[in-house]
C-alpha cells in the first residue's frame, strides 16, 4: 500500500504529533487523546521510511496489539482508531480507482477469435490493467483458466499462474476474486478447478497439494478429448499393442481412416489413460484397468476382422476391373453389452471349416451373388461378381501383382 505511506508522511509530522494534534484530526477526522498519541506516533514514524505497505502495516498492528504493557482498554481505542484510518484509506483508494477505470481505453474489443464483443452482453467481463479495459467473454475466461490450472506435461501437475493473454501479465488476487464472483452471479458456470483454487484463497502451493488427484483427472478427459489426431492414433496403437495378448486377432490397416478409428477407440482410450496416469493406489485406476481389459475382449469377440481392408471388383471376364476398396469397420457399442455380429459369423465358419495355415495358400470357390470379402494386415481377399474366385496372399505387394496381371 504505497498511497497509505504517502498520504501519511505527506500530510503528518510524524516528529510534532504531539506539539499539533491538528494535524491528525485534519487529515483523518480522528480525535485522539493524549495516551492515544503516543500510540499514532509509534505507528506513523513506522510508515514515515517504509513502504511496504499492507503487510506492514498489518504487523505493526500487530505488534501493538501483542505488546503486553499496553491496557485492553487502550488497545479497543487504538482499534477504533486503525478502523477509521483503514475507513479513509479505502475511500481514497476506491475513488481513485473510479477515476482511472473511467479515464482508461479499451484496448481489446473483440474475443479470442477475433469476433466483436457487445459490452451490454452479461456474459461479457471488463478488466481493468495497467489503466486499459480488456474485454473478455465468459467462455474464454473458462478456457484460459482451465488451461492454466491443468497444466500437466507427462500428467505430472505443474499449474500455472492465471495471466492476461493479451499482455502475459499476471492477474492479481482481486482480478481473480472478480473473475470469480462474475462467473458465480452471471453465468453460474464456475469451472471445477477455479472453484477449488478459490477455497484455497487463490495459492498455487496449496492448491496443488489439495486437488492434484482431481487435478490429473481432470487433465486426462482433457487429453482424450480434444488432443489432435496424429498423438491420439498413436497412443491407441500404443494401447493395441501392449494388450496384443487379448486383441492378437485385430489387426489394423495402415490405410484405415484414422478419424474413424479415433472416434471408435475414443472411450477405450480413455481407460488406457486412467489406468495408466491416475493416482497410484486409488481406486479408479485399478478399476479402469480391469474395465479395459474387459471391454477389449468383447471388442475382439464381436468382430475379429475389424480394421482390415476389403477389395470388392464388379467383373471379372473383361480385362479392366473396377476394384473398390472398403473397411471393415464392424465394432460393438462401447456402452451396450456385447451381442454377436451376424455379418462375421459367416466369416468365423468359413475359416473354422477350411483351417488355413500362416503359409501362402489359394482357395477357390464359386458363388452365384456378389460377395465382398475382408482383408487380413498379411492376408487380402478379392471377391469377383458371378464366377468369383478368392487368393489369400502373405503379403499386399503380392496382391497388388495379381490385380495388375488380372487387368
Amino acid at each position: 500500500m504505497p498511497l497509505l505511506s504517502d498520504f501519511l508522511n505527506k500530510h503528518i509530522d510524524a516528529a510534532k504529533i504531539f506539539d499539533n494534534k491538528e494535524n491528525l484530526k485534519i487529515t483523518i477526522n480522528i480525535d485522539v487523546s493524549d495516551e492515544e498519541g503516543y500510540f499514532c506516533y509509534y505507528y506513523f514514524s513506522k510508515f514515515y521510511h517504509n513502504k511496504e505497505g499492507l503487510k506492514c502495516k498489518l504487523q505493526i498492528f500487530k505488534e501493538i496489539e501483542d505488546n503486553i504493557f499496553f491496557a485492553e482498554d487502550f488497545k479497543k481505542g487504538l482499534q477504533i482508531i486503525f478502523c477509521k484510518l483503514q475507513r479513509a484509506y479505502y475511500g481514497l483508494a476506491k475513488l481513485a480507482y473510479l477515476w482511472r477505470f473511467k479515464k482508461a481505453t479499451y484496448k481489446v474489443t473483440d474475443d479470442l477469435s477475433l469476433n466483436p464483443i457487445d459490452i451490454c452482453k452479461k456474459n461479457v467481463f471488463v478488466l481493468f490493467q495497467n489503466n486499459s479495459k480488456y474485454l473478455f467473454v465468459a467462455n474464454d475466461l473458462i478456457n484460459i483458466i482451465n488451461k492454466n490450472l491443468m497444466y500437466s506435461p507427462n500428467f505430472f501437475c505443474d499449474p500455472l499462474w492465471i495471466k492476461n493473454p493479451y499482455n502475459n501479465i499476471d492477474l492479481t488476487s482481486t482480478d481473480l476474486y472478480n473473475i470469480y464472483f462474475f462467473l458465480k452471479f452471471k453465468i453460474c458456470n464456475v469451472p471445477i478447478l477455479f472453484e477449488l483454487f478459490y477455497k484455497n484463497n487463490f495459492c498455487l502451493e496449496l492448491f496443488v497439494y489439495d486437488n492434484q488427484c482431481v487435478i490429473r483427472s481432470i487433465k486426462i478427459d482433457d487429453y482424450v478429448k480434444f488432443s489432435d489426431s496424429p498423438t491420439l492414433y498413436k497412443s491407441i496403437m500404443v494401447m493395441l499393442s501392449e494388450h496384443k495378448n487379448i486383441m492378437h486377432k485385430i489387426k489394423i490397416d495402415k490405410e484405415f481412416p484414422r478419424d474413424l478409428l479415433i472416434k471408435i477407440m475414443r472411450p477405450y482410450l480413455h481407460l488406457y489413460i486412467t489406468s495408466k496416469y491416475s493416482i497410484i493406489g486409488t481406486e479408479k485406476r485399478c478399476i479402469s484397468g480391469m474395465l479395459l481389459k474387459r471391454k477389449l475382449h468383447d471388442f475382439a469377440k464381436f468382430n475379429p476382422l475389424f480394421g482390415r481392408k476389403k477389395i470388392v471388383t464388379n467383373r471379372f471376364f473383361n480385362r479392366r476391373l473396377s476394384i473398390n476398396v472398403k473397411f471393415n469397420d464392424s465394432h460393438i457399442n462401447f456402452y451396450e453389452k456385447p451381442n454377436s455380429n451376424p455379418e462375421q459369423e459367416s466369416y468365423l465358419e468359413e475359416d473354422a471349416e477350411s483351417n488355413l495355415e500362416p503359409e501362402r495358400e489359394t482357395e477357390f470357390q464359386y458363388e452365384e451373388s456378389d460377395d465382398v470379402v475382408d482383408s487380413e494386415d498379411d492376408e487380402t481377399n478379392i471377391v469377383v461378381n458371378n464366377n468369383s474366385r478368392r487368393f489369400i496372399y502373405d503379403s499386399d505387394s503380392e496382391v497388388d501383382s495379381v490385380t495388375d496381371s488380372i487387368s
